[in-house]
């Protein structure tokens, strides 16, 4: 019955078969999802920097410091949201 409806070669998709036009969905960056991850008080949590080699004239402090966790700057944060629409 749906093949006398409708000629396939001008319906693209379901929803039009449907009659509803729903917008596309929207691409999470897959380099961000890596890289932060939402809390709940709205922000995003990130991995500190200069932990990785030359470790051994690091104070210890700053490596203690970098081994902790940190949030996004408050400039940042507008580019990670975008970068992660359903975070």
């Amino acid at each position: 019955m749906l093949l006398q409806l409708f000629s396939f070669d001008t319906v693209s998709t379901v929803g039009e078969i449907r009659g509803d036009l729903a917008m596309p969905k929207m691409k999470t960056r897959r380099a961000a999802a890596k890289r932060f991850k939402a809390v709940g008080n709205g922000k995003f949590k990130r991995k500190r920097a200069n932990l990785r080699h030359i470790l051994e004239k690091k104070a210890h402090d700053c490596k203690k410091r970098a081994g902790k966790t940190d949030y996004v700057d408050q400039a940042d944060l507008g580019r990670v949201k975008a970068m992660l629409p359903y975070a």
